[in-house]
């Protein structure tokens, strides 16, 4: 048995799909894919099985060294946490609106400690109020944005290390039909599993799989915008607060100032971020 470790968001449950049905077997019946896109349907797995075994090892224990370390580099460090916190878990979390009832939103999820830090770094009480102030978490974000290298979500992925040799990839791979169809050529020959990959079938599933990943967008969005007031380009801003939160971040680095705190409003445009830093 394949066994492949993950953070969550980075697809892992799809290349498990995609793994499993190499074969030419009922499992291509079986539709993977939740109402949110992701990959998460129940089905029989005969070859591999998907766990985030580096992220959460007292909960998860790898059984085999047959394993795919399903990798991030820091500089997707948004598209990463977009990912993690719009899809993973298929917690379906109102980003747009994130700070309207946070406290039911993340309560049951394994994202509940971020109600403590959030109590102990502002002096609130987030299960009091259920609802925040939307300045007051896109602060707490932003600071996650500002050394790449020092992301939480980054430091979980940095956990898969291992004493022997495992077969690793970038999840961008995934983003591209060729390199998406190249990466199974490699697994099926790095694990001798005997399979042709099936290039018709496996571009229908890919055509599946890549419609539904509204992140993508919204990452390209935010860096254009970034770009803009780079250049000092007038376009109009309509974001979720995990990309006000990374805006900011980089804006405070590149121009060594920090943008507003108390400001429940964002930006409507970058002329009014151009004009608010003087550049």
């Amino acid at each position: 048995m394949i066994e492949i470790d993950f953070m969550g968001g980075l697809h892992g449950n799809f290349l498990c799909y995609a793994i499993n049905t190499l074969p030419n077997d009922e499992t291509r019946n079986v539709n993977p894919f939740t109402k949110f896109g992701t990959a998460h349907n129940p089905y029989i797995k005969k070859i591999a099985v998907s766990e985030h075994y580096s992220a959460y090892p007292n909960r998860y224990q790898p059984t085999t060294k047959n394993i795919i370390s399903i990798t991030a580099d820091p500089n997707d460090c948004l598209l990463v946490n977009l990912l993690n916190y719009g899809r993973a878990g298929d917690f379906n979390f109102d980003l747009k609106n994130f700070h309207i009832n946070f406290y039911d939103q993340v309560r049951n999820t394994k994202y509940s400690d971020t109600i403590e830090h959030i109590n102990h770094t502002y002096n609130i009480d987030v299960k009091k109020t259920n609802s925040i102030s939307r300045g007051v978490l896109r602060e707490y974000f932003h600071f996650n944005f500002k050394n790449y290298e020092e992301n939480n979500i980054i430091q979980m992925i940095k956990k898969q290390k291992y004493d022997f040799d495992v077969f690793e990839f970038n999840f961008t791979e995934l983003y591209q039909l060729p390199l998406f169809l190249q990466l199974l050529n490699r697994i099926v020959e790095y694990f001798n599993l005997g399979y042709t990959v099936d290039v018709e079938w496996y571009t229908d599933l890919w055509n599946q799989f890549i419609k539904n990943i509204d992140e993508i967008d919204q990452n390209n969005q935010a860096h254009y915008i970034l770009n803009c007031i780079k250049n000092k380009k007038s376009e109009s801003i309509d974001f979720n607060l995990l990309q006000e939160s990374w805006l900011n971040a980089r804006l405070s680095i590149l121009y060594n100032q920090e943008l507003p705190f108390h400001q429940e409003q964002y930006f409507k445009n970058t002329d009014d971020i151009i004009k608010y830093l003087g550049i």
